[in-house]
């Protein structure tokens, strides 16, 4: 892993995605070379707005989410990950995780 991406990892990078920005999906495609269906579309919400791991799960249509994610940090592709608390159905408190693309 790059430093950039143990930077974003921890939430520590640049400025997350917001509601008001305007992400162009088929220029970030197209400038990293994304062909991988899953990639593409998990690039496609990223560009939406942010998306728990369960969310991408989904939407890749696959159950390893932080993989897919890992494929487009290869990339290049610059996604912060957040860890979020929760507290799982048994009662036990836990972390899920919330990416978001990253703008420069």
């Amino acid at each position: 892993m790059k430093d950039s991406q143990k930077k974003n990892a921890t939430g520590q990078g640049g400025a997350a995605f917001s509601n008001t920005s305007k992400i162009n999906y088929s220029s970030l495609q197209k400038q990293y070379g994304i062909t991988n269906p899953r990639e593409a579309r998990v690039l496609r919400a990223l560009c939406e707005r942010p998306h728990t791991r369960t969310e991408l799960d989904r939407i890749a249509g696959s159950t390893n989410a932080p993989d897919i994610v890992l494929r487009l940090r290869n990339a290049g592709v610059d996604i912060m990950t957040q860890f979020r608390p929760h507290v799982d159905r048994d009662g036990k408190p836990g972390k899920h995780g919330l990416y978001s693309l990253v703008l420069p």
